[in-house]
C-alpha cells in the first residue's frame, strides 16, 4: 500500500523493488518456520538481496539461493548482516 493506503499495481511495485538496494524481511522464525512470505518470492524474482532471519523459512531460502544472507534473530545482528551485502 501507498502512504494513502491504497494498494500499488504490480506494475510500480516492481519498479520499486528494482530500485532496492537490499530487502529485509524480520519475520519471527517462530511464525514462518514453515511459511513464505511475497515479498521474499517478488524479491527474489527482481534478483534483490535478501536478509533474512534463520530458522525461518524466508532464512533458509535466501541461504540455499545465495540470494543474501540471514541472522540471528536478535535486534542486535541485523545491521552487521545487512552490511554484509555491501
Amino acid at each position: 500500500q501507498d502512504q494513502s493506503g491504497n494498494l500499488i499495481s504490480t506494475g510500480p511495485l516492481f519498479f520499486l523493488y528494482f530500485r532496492c538496494d537490499l530487502v529485509v524481511a524480520p519475520y519471527k522464525p517462530d511464525w514462518y518456520r514453515y511459511n513464505m512470505a511475497g515479498i521474499v518470492m517478488e524479491s527474489l524474482c527482481c534478483g534483490v538481496p535478501i536478509v533474512a532471519p534463520e530458522g525461518s523459512s524466508p532464512g533458509n531460502l535466501v541461504a540455499s539461493l545465495g540470494a543474501g544472507t540471514t541472522f540471528a534473530f536478535v535486534v542486535t545482528a541485523l545491521p552487521a548482516a545487512a552490511q554484509t551485502i555491501f
